[in-house]
């Protein structure tokens, strides 16, 4: 009795940690690749203004 208590103890200590684990995993992973997506996204609107205040810039000077 003692034996299959200390079994099961065992093995749900050793699942919640797993998933703890796993859980951090997945949302590192997950948050890498949204700051990534995020950060491309601001280069890319960062870039066209730029380039279209420039493209402006150039034309009031010419």
């Amino acid at each position: 009795m003692r034996t299959a208590l200390w079994l099961w103890l065992k093995r749900t200590v050793l699942w919640q940690r797993m998933r703890t684990v796993l859980w951090q995993r997945t949302r590192t992973a997950l948050w890498q690749r949204t700051r990534t997506v995020l950060w491309q996204r601001m280069r890319t609107v960062l870039w066209q203004r730029t380039r279209t205040a420039l493209w402006q810039r150039t034309r009031t000077v010419l």
